[in-house]
């Protein structure tokens, strides 16, 4: 059987507000799993004694858990270990099969080693002896604050898959073995791999000229290193690969994340091909604009040195200029 140390009960209630608050004006909605309206209550009165501005349901049969799981959607489930004919076990497979982003904590009289490591491996994010009810608010904390920092990661991942579906650049990570490890569909209609084609492989092998690969693997090296590089938090214009090997030009900006204590770099890639053909077409109108000019001013100057010799003639021969314009 677990054993608990007589300092659980001293530090139970002191830890509370250290990992998370819950809002005051929005109450923590808690399902109770319990058969005991006598220990139900003291659950409840513990929880309220913390501080913790919450809602409950007490339901004691698996029809009434499976509907209250849709109908009251708690934040938290209390469930006890050992309920007749419907235990805490089966209670937290249909919480982890339907409803996983729920928190299970188990609440039990008595449990051994081997049920403990049992009911953590099969989801349950802490559990509670009855005779050590100080515990109680403590771990209902902790549980709140992992689940809402899973949440939170979720969230987070959702909205740059999201962001990186609809993004009309590339938008490319690269891990530090050099290899691609995100590949947004826009990577796809840019570059012509497929997702599938390009994840895992060498990044500068498949869509950069051979010319660069040295430059772009000795900065790398530095890059794994400190997170720093020539073009990390810059925008450079460089030239790039198409499947197939046709070359185009890109606008490229890097930035360096880490994951697990490594620097990984995500590239934004936006082809520019469409700009460079304009700008080449506005470069030859500037050209041919100039040469306009320039041989329009020189037929212009020609004229006036025409005329001033015509004059030149006619003040010779005692006659009066017939270009005043130019009349020195």
């Amino acid at each position: 059987m677990i054993n608990k140390n007589e300092s659980d009960l001293e530090k139970g209630v002191e830890i509370l507000h250290s990992e998370i608050r819950i809002p005051q004006s929005n109450a923590l909605r808690i399902l109770l799993l319990e058969d005991s309206p006598t220990d139900a209550e003291l659950n409840e009165h513990l929880l309220h004694k913390a501080g913790i501005n919450f809602t409950s349901l007490r339901v004691e049969t698996s029809a009434a858990f499976v509907a209250a799981l849709d109908t009251f959607r708690p934040d938290i489930i209390l469930a006890d270990y050992n309920l007749p004919g419907f235990g805490g076990m089966a209670a937290l497979q249909i919480v982890r099969h339907n409803h996983p982003e729920v928190p299970v904590i188990m609440v039990t009289g008595a449990l051994s080693d081997i049920e403990a490591v049992e009911l953590i491996h099969a989801g349950a994010k802490d559990y509670m002896l009855k005779d050590r009810p100080a515990r109680l608010a403590a771990a209902v904390q902790r549980a709140l604050s992992s689940e809402q920092g899973i949440r939170a990661r979720k969230q987070a991942e959702e909205k740059f898959r999201k962001i990186a579906e609809s993004a009309q650049d590339a938008i490319i990570m690269m891990g530090t073995d050099q290899c691609i490890s995100f590949w947004n569909p826009a990577a796809e209609r840019i570059f012509g791999y497929t997702a599938a084609e390009a994840m895992g492989q060498e990044l500068h092998a498949l869509i950069t000229p051979a010319a660069a690969h040295t430059k772009f693997t000795q900065a790398f090296h530095h890059f794994q290193e400190s997170g720093e590089g020539p073009i990390v938090g810059k925008v450079r214009e460089l030239t790039a690969l198409r499947k197939g090997g046709e070359e185009f030009p890109v606008e490229l900006s890097v930035s360096a994340t880490q994951f697990g204590g490594q620097w990984h770099a995500v590239g934004i890639v936006r082809d520019i091909t469409e700009r460079k053909q304009a700008e080449a077409k506005i470069n030859e109108q500037i050209d041919e604009l100039r040469r306009w000019y320039e041989a329009t001013l020189g037929r212009e100057m020609r004229t006036l040195e025409l005329k001033r010799e015509i004059n030149e003639l006619l003040a010779q021969a005692g006659q009066p200029p017939r270009y005043l314009s130019v009349a020195s």
